[in-house]
């Protein structure tokens, strides 16, 4: 095949671009929008370059994460144009560290994580894949609204961790990895790493913190950060348990399979620590939305994320978490018309910046803004659960008539609405039905095991008989 070459002495020479975000690049010859592009540089770097497309603007993009080595690279763009015949085109650019945070601040700095990125229509989303690399200014308002600013105000140091910038392309593992070394290496005014944060993670955003401080490997193993660093975690409409509408197409995303109810992930971070995530002993408040229904419930979430997915009762008493009457998301506004959104913060008014500088402040008024599980109609009669079954299980029903479904592994099987009681568990597996008992407690998800240490005893072997009630709630 054809190759073109555009040669380094022709190449474009960009003035310096400061690490931690996309930087538009001139159309390119032969450059059509939606071509995947590969990036080199030399010398290499640890933290690697990639190609985005540009949500708002369309334009290609050269992102650099934040913790890219300053100095001179060459940097070489290889594509295949619409003929199939492989382009190149080589640039020099000089990467500065992005501006550190001011050591002497009395406020610990917070930094935002936002969540899955979704590209602007159904249309752009099958064309052009996922992670739009945020162009707004601030670059956190594509995902939290007027929150940056309003934070600064109030003498809070402010950075935006931008996932599709950080560890593009990854795993939540991946991501909560990045997070880590954003944490220790993050350049700040003294010369010496961060010793404290404060997380506000917005989705999926929160499942990134919670993988850190948790240390989940890529490969299952956990090797929790010593120190963390994280002084106070807010997890705003995170899937804690999944996403009603996330699906199981690794092909498209590693991190959408990871955000399906009864994944292995989700399982593995709400146990690996002695069968709990107890999130480091963290500060922690979760902000969840009910302006959305669920499986026939009124109230029961914010269009993506169910109330009790959102919720921290595995971990925090049911005061500390927060339902509000918003949505997920813009994005979810075909699907549920509620006029406000949980992280668009539109001004200092918006329940959920009052809640969340209450708390980083240390103030009061957080537990008075929404109504907790306690006090919610929904959660009140209903949880939730992910079990890990006995070996060979087939299939599994609750006495109380909810057939539980078999996460995309085959590992595990959840119930995203379960009435909140001490109920029978039917397993129907190579000899029969066996029953346990399980108590689903109401307002939050839980992680069930009938083979862990300590899990209830079968109450008998009955293989002869008769199927348990098939209907489900």
């Amino acid at each position: 095949m054809k190759l073109l070459l555009v040669l380094l002495g022709m190449a474009p020479l960009l003035s310096a671009q400061v690490a931690g975000r996309g930087h538009r690049l001139a159309p390119l010859e032969r450059l059509t929008r939606g071509t995947d592009v590969s990036v080199e540089t030399t010398p290499a770097s640890e933290e690697e370059f990639s190609f985005a497309w540009g949500a708002d603007s369309g334009a290609g993009l050269l992102v650099i994460p934040s913790l890219a080595a300053p100095g001179p690279y060459e940097v070489t763009l290889r594509w295949q144009d619409y003929r199939g015949v492989e382009q190149r085109q080589s640039l020099t650019i000089h990467v500065q560290a992005p501006p550190p945070v001011d050591a002497t601040a009395a406020a610990a700095p917070v930094v935002l994580l936002n969540g899955f990125q979704f590209s602007n229509t159904l249309a752009e989303f099958i064309r052009y894949g996922t992670c739009p690399v945020s162009e707004s200014t601030p670059r956190s308002r594509s995902t939290f609204g007027e929150l940056e600013p309003l934070l600064r105000a109030e003498g809070f140091p402010v950075l935006f961790f931008d996932n599709c910038v950080e560890c593009r392309g990854g795993s939540i593992e991946d991501c909560g990895q990045a997070l880590g070394r954003f944490l220790a290496k993050y350049p700040t005014t003294s010369g010496e790493p961060l010793e404290q944060a404060d997380l506000i993670g917005h989705s999926m955003g929160g499942l990134i913190a919670r993988s850190y401080l948790a240390g989940k490997q890529s490969d299952g193993g956990f090797l929790p950060p010593d120190p963390h660093r994280v002084r106070k975690l807010v997890l705003m409409a995170t899937p804690n348990f999944g996403s009603y509408l996330s699906f199981n197409l690794p092909f498209v995303s590693k991190q959408l399979p990871e955000m399906t109810p009864g994944s292995d992930f989700l399982y593995d971070l709400g146990t690996w620590n002695d069968g709990k995530d107890d999130l480091r002993g963290v500060d922690a408040l979760a902000l969840t939305g009910n302006a959305c229904g669920f499986e026939g419930e009124a109230n029961a979430s914010d269009g993506l994320v169910s109330t009790m997915s959102a919720s921290i009762g595995f971990a925090r008493p049911p005061e500390r978490t927060r339902i509000l009457p918003y949505r997920h998301t813009d994005s979810v506004g075909v699907l549920c018309r509620a006029p406000n959104v949980m992280a668009k913060v539109d001004g200092p008014e918006h329940l959920t910046a009052r809640a969340v500088l209450s708390f980083l402040k240390d103030g009061d008024e957080w537990q008075t803004i929404g109504t907790t599980p306690a006090e919610d109609n929904v959660l009140l009669r209903l949880g939730a659960a992910i079990l890990e079954p006995r070996p060979g299980t087939t299939r599994l029903i609750s006495g109380a008539g909810v057939e539980w479904r078999k996460s995309p592994s085959g590992r595990f099987f959840h119930a995203e609405k379960h009435p909140a009681e001490l109920t029978d568990i039917w397993s129907e597996g190579p000899d029969g039905w066996t029953r346990d008992e399980a108590r689903i407690e109401g307002g939050y998800t839980q992680t069930l095991s009938l083979i862990r240490p300590g899990s209830p005893d079968p109450q008998s072997a009955r293989p002869a008989a008769p199927a348990p009630h098939r209907g489900r709630e």
